[in-house]
Formats: C-alpha cells, sequence, structure tokens
C-alpha cells in the first residue's frame, strides 16, 4: 500500500521529466545550504525581471495575504515588480515551479518540503500564516475519534498540508492503512471535491484546512474530530536570491506590508479572496482564523519570522514525509531556510519607515 500511494503522490506532485533530472534514490539526505554570497548581504549583479508569484485559492488566510499584494500598490511603493498566478492547490504550484514557471511560491509546509526535495533551487524565506488542519468526520459515519477510523475511508489531497498530519495521526492511533476490514483506506482527493464526497457519503472523513472545514461544517455535513496548527511559508528560487538579492527583501517588505493592509481591511481582503477563489463570502464568521498578524494594530507588529518551533514543526512534518517515503531524498528543514533576507528587510523598514500611509487599492492589473 504504501509503495502505491507513493506513486501516486509523486505522479501528482513533479512531472516525469523532473523526477528523472532530480529524484535520486533513498532517503539520504540533501545538501542544503545555501552557496557563499545567497544571503541578503550579496551584491546585485543585474537588473532583476518581475517576480512569478504562485499562490493558493483553496487556503484561508494566506489568500487574503496575496490577494492584497494583487489589489494594491504595495508593489510599487517598494520597488518590487510582481506577477501573480493562481493555483489550486500545493502540488499544482510545485509543478509549475518545476518548469520555472513561478520564482516564489507561497505554501503550507508539505508541498514545501516536496519542492525542496524535489530540487535544491529553492529556499524558504519567511513564514507565510498560521492556519489549522483538520480532520473532519461525516454526520453520517459516527466517527467520534482518530480510532474509530478503523476500518473506515479518509480522503486526503495527496501533497497537500493534511497528507501527512493524517497519517501521523493514524499511526499514533495504531491504525493501518490498507483495503482490509480492520484498515483504513486512504482516498485521493483534492480540497474542491471534499465537500460533494462527503456530501454523497464516498467517504467517512477527511483531512483538510480552511476554508474546506467551514463549507463542510456548515452545510452539515460532518464534524471536526482532530485539528492542529499548520503554518505556510514564503519560499523563492535560490538562484534569483543569489543574483538578485535585495529582490527578494523587497518581495518580503511587501509581505509585511500585506498583512498590516489585511490586519486593517479584513472584509475587503476577504471579499477579494472569495471572489477569486469562487466560494460563498458568507462563511467568513465560521472560518477558523489563528494568524496573529490579523490583530496587529500597526505596520511594525507584523511578525512573519520563523521561530525555532516553527522549525522544528518543519522538521516533524519532513520527517514523517520520509518515513512514509512521500519523498525520495531527507529534508533538513534549518539548513534550507535562510531568513537574512527577512532581517535585512526589517532593518531597513526601521531605518526608512513604513508606507503604509501610502498603500491604496488598484486594480490587480499583474494577477493571472
Amino acid at each position: 500500500m504504501k509503495n502505491r500511494l507513493t506513486k501516486i503522490f509523486a505522479t501528482t506532485l513533479i512531472p516525469m521529466a523532473s523526477i528523472a533530472m532530480i529524484f535520486t534514490a533513498g532517503c539520504s539526505e540533501q545538501g542544503a545550504k545555501s552557496p557563499s554570497g545567497s544571503g541578503a548581504a550579496a551584491s546585485v549583479t543585474s537588473q532583476a525581471k518581475p517576480i512569478q508569484v504562485g499562490w493558493m485559492t483553496s487556503w484561508v488566510t494566506a489568500g487574503q495575504i496575496i490577494q492584497a499584494m494583487i489589489h494594491t500598490n504595495v508593489g510599487t511603493l517598494y520597488g518590487a515588480p510582481l506577477v501573480f498566478r493562481s493555483f489550486l492547490f500545493g502540488p499544482d504550484i510545485n509543478e509549475a515551479a518545476l518548469h520555472g514557471e513561478v520564482d516564489c511560491v507561497n505554501n503550507g509546509l508539505v508541498p514545501t518540503i516536496s519542492l525542496l526535495a524535489a530540487s535544491p533551487d529553492w529556499v524558504v524565506v519567511s513564514r507565510l500564516s498560521d492556519s489549522p488542519i483538520s480532520i473532519i468526520a461525516g454526520n453520517h459515519s459516527n466517527i467520534k475519534t482518530i480510532a474509530d477510523l478503523k476500518g473506515k475511508s479518509i480522503a486526503v489531497p495527496f501533497g497537500g498540508g493534511s497528507h501527512p498530519y493524517v497519517l501521523q495521526r493514524l499511526e499514533e492511533a495504531g491504525l493501518k492503512i490498507g483495503d482490509g476490514p480492520d484498515q483504513v483506506h486512504l482516498v485521493n482527493l483534492k480540497p474542491d471535491d471534499q465537500a460533494t464526497a462527503m456530501q454523497q457519503g464516498n467517504v467517512d472523513a477527511v483531512g483538510t484546512w480552511e476554508p474546506q472545514t467551514a463549507i463542510m461544517v456548515v452545510r452539515g455535513l460532518g464534524k471536526v474530530i482532530d485539528c492542529e496548527r499548520h503554518i505556510g511559508v514564503v519560499t523563492v528560487r535560490k538562484s534569483i536570491a543569489t543574483k538578485h538579492p535585495a529582490s527578494i527583501v523587497k518581495l518580503l517588505k511587501c509581505y509585511i506590508e500585506a498583512n498590516y493592509y489585511v490586519a486593517g481591511h479584513e472584509l475587503q481582503a476577504y471579499k477579494w479572496f472569495t471572489t477569486a477563489a469562487r466560494i460563498d463570502d458568507d462563511l467568513r464568521q465560521q472560518i477558523k482564523v489563528i494568524e496573529p498578524n490579523t490583530k496587529a494594530k500597526a505596520a511594525k507588529d507584523i511578525n512573519i519570522d520563523l521561530t525555532d518551533k516553527d522549525l522544528a514543526l518543519g522538521q516533524r512534518f519532513a520527517d514523517t514525509m520520509c518515513k512514509a517515503e512521500l519523498i525520495p531524498t531527507a529534508v533538513d528543514f534549518k539548513s534550507r531556510t535562510d531568513l537574512s533576507f527577512l532581517e535585512q528587510a526589517k532593518k531597513e523598514l526601521a531605518t526608512e519607515g513604513f508606507k503604509s500611509g501610502q498603500v491604496m487599492e488598484t486594480p490587480p492589473e499583474t494577477s493571472k
């Protein structure tokens, strides 16, 4: 069963041509330290081109942050030309990244780790957002605890944030994945198909994130039986960061300002997101928001650092994915993270000041 799941996971995540070029056998640790000169202090060798930013339409609160960058002039204010491309969920962004179609990836830990394992040309540069991932049991299933999943089916988007989370929870409960009567049947299901599958009784439970959790709860399709904090991160192409470190610094200033804009314009940012994601905008009160930056009172209060706890969480997921053979090589999450660009961005903002008073809504000419 494990090998079959691994094969499905790989084909949904990474084009076969990329697998042939990049993957190596086993879980030996991949060399991951940034090359000399790749930090924020490195010199700029030539004029940087616009950064292609990939983002996920099925994810709150990360979606609002990206929408704030799309619909305001923060990129212009900080001299960061940005082009935005939307995707349904993480593995889709990874495929574009490995084809050279995006330069900046906004993803949860799981697809980020998959990308790091697939190519050395990526580095994590900041936290994106906190969000809950959950296991929802269908109201028709009589499932009340993880242990009750024995002999039942649970759907997750293979390669998405809830995939190894569910694997770990099942292992902790002593449950095995398989097709037997006492095993848990794991189903590959994309986020936008989960509510329909639950409504039709095709699966007994799902592992997912917001706003999918709220959609199913509001529709009376299921109830949350387990939940934990998850994080998203901003990952950029290392080759660009090496040649144009100032561009990454400017990019991170945009993320900081966008976070503050969302904090002060919650409803507007949410409507932008629901329009782009094509979901009902009346779910706002039901969605569980745990991102601390939404409560910021000043731009200086915005924090997109990765703490030691965050890095440990990333490593936990990387180890779980390697153990389950969901990635072809081990990932040292901390060594694939370079926070020097963010430190430089914060230093410059403290010296030069924020431009929050100049941020205004503009036509989203660069969004796709």
